[in-house]
């Protein structure tokens, strides 16, 4: 590998921070941004989204919406929020504007639409006032704002929100390298880089706890902690991942108003990702900070890599088999094995888990984190312990970085179809809600 990148660019190019499930969140950025640019009296509010969009924003919870649910409550708050706060938004809504704002979406003014045959994230917002017409285009990325229009004419949008905070966000491809020397570049991280690692290691440990106090969503982690408790699980490391990370999720998918860092654009893989390497951490006493930052500089990044090659959305569950991925590598970093050890428990990890479906943002992510972070700490030390899958066995290859391109081919190929199916299913489900 060609050392033109750093552990920093990597990691800051592919995390950022958001309050509420990302979807939603670059739903309400981009109905901010448009509401900005032209201001006045709303009349409407129309929507446009990708499949994997509308998807994972339809049966999630909404930040500072009092436990509503849905890519309407988010694209109707966030017309009253700020849009420099880009991802936070939702946290900007004054509250003398939230009931304003959700009369919109009673009085049939706020309309979310499908667009088809499209593979890339897409959030388009329209808002119209009785100044006109204003357009706000999302592409590729939450972040990456394309396109800003006001009554048909293309305007510099520089100046609705603070450009400071992107500026940093370089998507570097990393998918072609090889996994060792991706991991050789947490040897060199810098006091920036640092801060910011635990800053999000400290918000997603926030979270965890927060949704082991407090009843939200489906209570897995809560549920899994008390059965520890009666004695009826074991109180060992893989459980207490499982039960930590599912009760960040717990709260976040219900709509806990607190933010989380994200992982290539998922704060459930941001979740995934750092919360079973803080967990094994501390249930194992592991106080040095210099090794906890590098474990979790390494799960960043296979996490990113995985998804590199997976898509940032797709039909694939990305904390199944991204987040899983980093997790195993940050572990196994954090206990001091070496990397053909980790390179062994990733291709174990594909013979393990590969295929579990991304079927939406939602309360039940909760129990497919819980699968996964559980799943991270056991394969980690069944390959400690001799484990390897052949090459042979599935879409194993003969190289970890075989086995995670077959899983991106996986991926990729069954998208479309796949995506037709749960679609088909879950709008089943939504027209008989409301029969």
């Amino acid at each position: 590998m060609k050392n033109q990148w750093t552990a920093k660019d990597i990691i800051k190019g592919n995390t950022f921070f958001s309050t509420g499930c990302t979807e939603p969140a670059a739903v309400a950025w981009a109905c901010s941004l448009a509401y900005r640019a032209i201001e006045g009296q709303l009349l409407e509010v129309q929507v446009t989204v990708d499949p994997n969009v509308y998807k994972n924003g339809l049966s999630v919870g909404i930040p500072y919406s009092n436990g509503k649910y849905g890519l309407d409550i988010a694209a109707a708050l966030g017309c009253a929020g700020d849009p420099s706060h880009i991802l936070q938004v939702l946290e900007t809504i004054p509250e003398t504007e939230k009931s304003k704002m959700l009369q919109l979406i009673q009085d049939g003014k706020v309309k979310i639409g499908l667009k088809e045959n499209i593979k890339q994230l897409y959030v388009e917002a329209q808002i119209t006032t009785d100044k006109g017409v204003a357009i706000a285009t999302i592409e590729n990325a939450h972040t990456n704002l394309t396109k800003l229009t006001v009554n048909g004419k293309e305007i510099d949008h520089s100046c609705y929100y603070n450009k400071t905070q992107t500026k940093e966000k370089k998507f570097i491809f990393i998918g072609d390298q090889k996994i060792a020397d991706i991991i050789s570049l947490a040897d060199d991280i810098d006091e920036e880089l640092a801060d910011w690692i635990m800053k999000g290691a400290n918000a997603n440990m926030a979270i965890a706890r927060l949704g082991l106090e407090k009843d939200y969503g489906l209570g897995v982690g809560r549920r899994w902690y008390n059965l520890i408790q009666q004695g009826l699980l074991g109180d060992d490391a893989a459980n207490y991942a499982s039960y930590m990370t599912a009760a960040a999720v717990d709260a976040r998918m219900a709509g806990a108003n607190l933010p989380v860092m994200t992982n290539s654009g998922s704060g459930n893989q941001g979740l995934g990702t750092i919360i079973p390497v803080m967990s094994f951490a501390a249930f194992n006493k592991i106080t040095e900070q210099d090794k906890i930052i590098k474990a979790l500089a390494v799960a960043h990044m296979i996490s990113i890599y995985v998804k590199q090659h997976t898509g940032l959305l797709s039909c694939l569950c990305g904390c199944a088999h991204g987040a899983t991925a980093g997790a195993v590598a940050g572990i196994l970093t954090l206990a001091d094995h070496k990397t053909e050890v980790i390179e062994r428990a990733l291709r174990a990890m594909i013979a393990d888990i590969t295929g579990i479906i991304c079927d939406g943002g939602k309360p039940g992510c909760a129990l497919k984190l819980a699968l996964s972070a559980g799943e991270a700490v056991r394969i980690a030390f069944l390959c400690v312990a001799g484990l390897e899958a052949r090459p042979d066995d599935g879409i194993v290859g003969k190289t970890v970085e075989d086995s995670i391109a077959n899983v991106g081919k996986f991926s990729q190929q069954c998208a479309q179809i796949a995506d037709q199916i749960i679609l088909h299913i879950m709008d089943e489900y939504q027209k008989k809600k409301y029969d």
